[in-house]
Formats: structure tokens, sequence, C-alpha cells
């Protein structure tokens, strides 16, 4: 990524915090996109006024100076040392917009779109919709006036792990499934994902794609490190494993669902409306899962826990017959309950019949 579009984006989120977006139309869904558009013109805006605050030839200087005393024996390092130089060049290539190579001899310069922009009106504006963002680096500074920014998720040094008991952790669905992908795949070597379209990642494993700011709320709580490098695996840290041993322990231990109770409303609904019907009936169970229409795909439609429930009551008996059907048939105590939820004038009609 050209330092331009890296700084812009490490501005705007800086600003807005990890906002959601739809990666299929590359448009943001926690606020208007155009309104994050214009929180990246404003970034943009700062890089350009700090590149000609910057006096590049004293920078550059006293970047060789320092490098005199300090490093006189690294120039083999072919990623960190350049000869030939000059200030202007630094300064056109921070403000280069090129994904690839740029082709300097068609383009010398970069692009200076935003000289005359009023940058702290849009940021001033906008600032509001960080409250909408699961994450921000400024979180934690916000309830702790004296506390450091949030870890960001590109630490160059991974920060220390943080203990259950110091910070309740809460993910987003996406992110906890997230780590559960990762938590299955680690082996100890992590999980190398790769670059997708849309700032999105592939999954090695099950091609599953997750987007960049799927990973924030976990890099940004130390539960995942890739030690600073995009283009390096991720692994599971001790305090992600023991968030998800918390959060499987805290799932065992949810109270199981009460069973039906073949004497509520809707449990005599479906008595009243099986005994109004011609015996035994045949349910259809074809459309939703669990649950049984009578007389048909359009009849009175229940829950299959309920009719078990009227059966283990009394009121009614299911039979099974051959390949998984099954029929049922009010008993004789299903039809006293139902004549008695009708009320008094019910069961003196049928006594005169």
């Amino acid at each position: 990524m050209p330092n331009r579009k890296a700084v812009i984006k490490v501005l705007a989120q800086d600003v807005l915090g990890a906002q959601r977006w739809n990666g299929l139309l590359a448009e943001c869904v926690s606020m208007p996109t155009e309104k994050y558009e214009e929180v990246e013109a404003a970034a943009e805006a700062i890089l350009e006024r700090v590149a000609r605050a910057v006096s590049w030839p004293r920078l550059l200087r006293e970047a060789s100076w320092r490098h005199l005393h300090l490093h006189p024996d690294q120039e083999n390092d072919k990623e960190g040392y350049a000869t030939g130089v000059c200030s202007e060049c630094l300064v056109e290539a921070l403000l280069a917009d090129d994904t690839g190579a740029p082709d300097w001899d068609k383009h010398p310069t970069s692009p200076r779109r935003r000289e005359h922009f009023d940058w702290p009106t849009p940021v001033a504006a906008n600032l509001k919709y960080r409250q909408r963002a699961h994450w921000h680096p400024y979180m934690e500074s916000e309830t702790k006036p004296d506390a450091a920014p949030a870890a960001r998720p590109a630490e160059t040094t991974p920060a220390p792990a943080v203990p259950a008991e110091a910070a309740e952790i809460t993910l987003p669905a996406a992110s906890e499934r997230l780590l559960r992908e990762i938590a299955k795949y680690d082996t100890g070597k992590g999980v190398l994902f790769r670059h997708a379209a849309r700032g999105r990642y592939l999954h090695p494993n099950t091609y599953s794609t997750f987007n960049a700011r799927t990973f924030y709320p976990l890099t940004g709580n130390n539960l995942v490190t890739d030690e600073g490098n995009d283009s390096a695996p991720v692994r599971m840290t001790e305090a992600g494993r023991k968030l998800l041993a918390e959060l499987d322990a805290s799932a065992q231990q949810k109270k199981p669902r009460a069973a039906t109770d073949p004497e509520s409303p809707a449990a005599q609904r479906a008595l009243r409306a099986l005994a109004q019907l011609e015996q035994p009936v045949t349910p259809h169970r074809g459309e939703r899962k669990g649950i049984w229409s009578l007389g048909g795909r359009d009849g009175y439609s229940a829950r299959e826990t309920t009719f078990y429930a009227l059966e283990k009551a009394g009121y009614l008996r299911i039979i099974q017959g051959a390949h998984l059907s099954l029929r049922m048939e009010i008993t004789e105590s299903g039809r006293q309950r139902e004549q008695q939820g009708q009320g008094p004038s019910a069961v003196t009609a049928e006594q005169s019949r």
C-alpha cells in the first residue's frame, strides 16, 4: 500500500474508528459513505500540509548524520538503506498514490489535491460517528484520562496479554467466529491469511473471507497477533485461548429451555384444532423445520414440541408409521379437556347430540 493511502486510512480510523462496510457494494453501513470520504479528504489535506511544513533538506541531513554515527556498517541492508536520494524525491515519494511502482517518467510529480481544503470542519462534524464503531484507537483513553491509546492492529511490538479479570471483552459475532477459526487451525505455526479483494482476507483452510475490520477487535485486545507483519501468520495468544474457554464455559452454564406446558394457551388452541378434524390426522411437515400443520400445509400450525407435550399429558396419541410417517388422534381425556376449555356451553351442546 502506498504511504499516502496508509496515512490517510490511519488518520481516518483515528477519527471515525472501525466502521462496518458492505464489501460487495463498497459502501459504509454504519455511517453515510460520503461522510467517511469527507474525513478521508481531510486526512489527505493533513498529509499534504505536513509535507509542505517539513524541512526536507534538514530532515535528510539529520538522518544522514544519525546514520553516520549510529549505523555506519548497515549499508548492505537493502530494505532500510538507500544512496543517491534528495529531499525533493523524498517528499514526492511520500505523496505518491500509485499502488504499484510509480512511473516517474510519465508522472514526475505526485498529486496535490487538497492544498486549500478546510480539513478541521469535516473532522469536527463527523467525529460523532466514532460512537458507532466497535473499536477505535482511543477507547481506553475516553474512559481513563491518563490511559494510553488502545493497541493498534499492527503494532511493531505486540502488547502484553490482557487478563480476562482486568477487562471485560465483548466481541462482535463475526470477530468471535474468526477467533474460533484461527484457534481451530492454529497448531503452533499460526494461520497465514491471504489478501482478497475489497479489503478482505482469505482463510487458507476453509476459504472463508473475512473483512479486515473483523480483525481489529482481536488484535486490539491482543487475542491474536501477527507480530506487526501484515504478511505473517496470525497466531493465537494466551489471552485469546482463555477468552474462548470462558465463552464455552458460559455457554454450557445457560439454563435449558423450559419444557412446553400442555395447559398453555398455544397448546390448547392446537388441541381444539385437532379435535375439529376427522381422526386420525396426518400432519404436514414439509415446509418449516419443527413445525407441524394440521389437515395440510395451509392448516393450523404449531411446534412439534407442543404436540409431544399434549401426548405426554395424555390428550392425544401419536402413531408412528412406516418411513418416518406418523398420525395423530385425540384421546377421550383430550376431548374432555378440549370441551372444558370451550366452556359450559360446549359441554351442553355435546351432550345434547
